[in-house]
């Protein structure tokens, strides 16, 4: 049986060719770990294709799986790709009894392990502190080396402080939530994966808000955590400030007539979003 399934979707594309590396110190990470404390465990990643590919991701380790999806879902803002539909592959072929949805770029704490280990519960929905780190090639470091280098990094910020600042609400729960957030995956099932949408951004906030609204929500102490590197690319702030179509504008103004903000593709995506407020699923 296979206590967890850690699930992620990427894709090779132009700017992201350190995106390589840190796939494989990602598994590297996982699979140390969950071999030294007796996790069984399955890594599922899938790799979204299209034309944007640059190259594809050439791993090869046990309990390590890619799904290949060719990206044929509608895609009208033409992003590289949708994580939603990445993750859901995934999500219906695990087989652990606890799903971990996380980015491909992430790297987990020691006391992370320890804690999925001894003290998840089924039906509660799991958030965990995300560190920002400054970037380094972990291509020539151990995993024990990685560690210390994000722990002693000077520059760590903390990315998602609001989870630990109560009354706690979705949007603190969705800061930096789609690098990270644990379920069992009966759980993730019934409340139907990632919401499938046009969106890229503010959906791993959905999953806060439809997650809440059905199970128990649980925010571990600050120390059983995750870090992810700075991004040396600005691609995502160039999606997040471009105008937003003439149809995505008249379905803005048609749900919220006193809209004040300006009529970014981030707003849009943000209003996409706060559809699901009181929803049970995703999809």
């Amino acid at each position: 049986m296979v206590y967890i399934s850690f699930i992620t979707s990427v894709k090779i594309c132009k700017g992201y060719e350190e995106l390589v590396q840190k796939v494989h110190t990602y598994i590297q990470n996982i699979e140390h770990f969950c071999n030294k404390l007796n996790i069984s465990y399955e890594i599922l990643i899938c790799e979204q294709v299209d034309h944007k590919n640059i190259q594809m991701i050439d791993i090869s380790y046990v309990n390590t799986k890619v799904i290949e999806l060719r990206q044929k879902y509608p895609n009208p803002f033409d992003f590289n790709m949708i994580e939603s539909y990445g993750k859901n592959e995934c999500l219906k072929v695990a087989k652990g009894i606890y799903c971990c949805m996380t980015s491909a770029d992430v790297i987990f704490s020691e006391n992370f392990f320890h804690f999925i280990k001894d003290k998840l519960a089924e039906e509660t929905f799991y958030r965990f502190a995300t560190f920002e780190i400054d970037f380094f090639d972990a291509k020539n470091n151990s995993v024990r080396e990685v560690i210390r280098l994000c722990e002693n990094d000077k520059t760590k910020t903390l990315c998602n402080p609001g989870c630990f600042e109560p009354p706690l609400d979705f949007a603190k729960l969705g800061q930096k939530s789609g690098d990270i957030m644990v379920l069992d995956t009966e759980s993730f099932r019934k409340i139907r994966g990632w919401p499938q949408t046009e969106c890229y951004y503010h959906m791993d906030t959905v999953i806060c808000m439809v997650a809440s609204n059905v199970y128990n929500i649980m925010v571990p102490p600050e120390n059983v955590c995750i870090y992810t590197m700075r991004q040396t690319r600005t691609g995502s702030g160039d999606y997040n400030s471009r105008k937003a179509p003439p149809w995505a504008v008249k379905w803005m103004y048609s749900v919220k007539p006193d809209l004040d903000h300006e009529l970014t593709l981030n707003t849009y995506q943000w209003l996409r979003a706060l559809q699901y407020m009181n929803n049970t699923t995703c999809n």
